[in-house]
C-alpha cells in the first residue's frame, strides 16, 4: 500500500475524534498525529502536516478556549474544526476565528473527505 500523502495534525483534548480518524485512516489517504495540548502544536509542525483538524470539546467553556488555535495557525495551515454537536453558535465562532471549514460528527465520511481534500488543495496552492 502506498504511503498516505495527506498529513493531518489533530488537536483533540477529549480523544473523542478517534472513531472518525479510524474511518479516514482506513481509506489509505490520510496520516494523523494527535495532541491534546495546544502548546505542543508548534513542535508538531516539524512533522509538516498539510491540515490541522481541531476537535472542539463538548464543554462550552473549554470549547471557546479551543478557538485560539485557528487564530494562531490560520496563517500557516488551514484549520478544519470538528464538533460532536450541530451548534450554529460554535460554527460561527469557528469561522470568525479563521477556521477553513467546520463539520460535525454527523457529517458523512465522503463529505468529511471532501472538506479535508479542499483544505489540502488550498494549502498546496498557498505554498506554490
Amino acid at each position: 500500500m502506498e504511503r498516505p500523502t495527506t498529513r493531518i495534525l489533530v488537536i483533540d483534548s477529549e480523544g473523542s475524534s478517534r472513531p472518525i480518524l479510524r474511518q479516514l485512516e482506513a481509506t489509505g489517504h490520510y496520516e494523523f498525529t494527535c495532541t491534546k495540548d495546544l502548546r505542543a502544536v508548534q513542535t508538531l509542525m516539524r512533522w509538516e502536516p498539510l491540515v490541522v483538524l481541531l476537535h472542539v470539546p463538548q464543554e462550552k467553556a473549554r470549547a471557546e478556549d479551543a478557538f485560539d488555535c485557528p487564530d494562531t495557525l490560520k496563517d500557516q495551515l488551514p484549520v478544519v474544526v470538528m464538533s460532536r454537536a450541530a451548534d450554529t453558535g460554535l460554527y460561527l465562532v469557528a469561522m470568525t476565528s479563521g477556521a477553513f471549514d467546520y463539520f460535525t460528527s454527523y457529517t458523512p465520511l465522503d463529505e468529511i473527505m471532501q472538506i479535508l481534500n479542499a483544505a489540502v488543495r488550498w494549502r498546496r496552492a498557498q505554498a506554490a
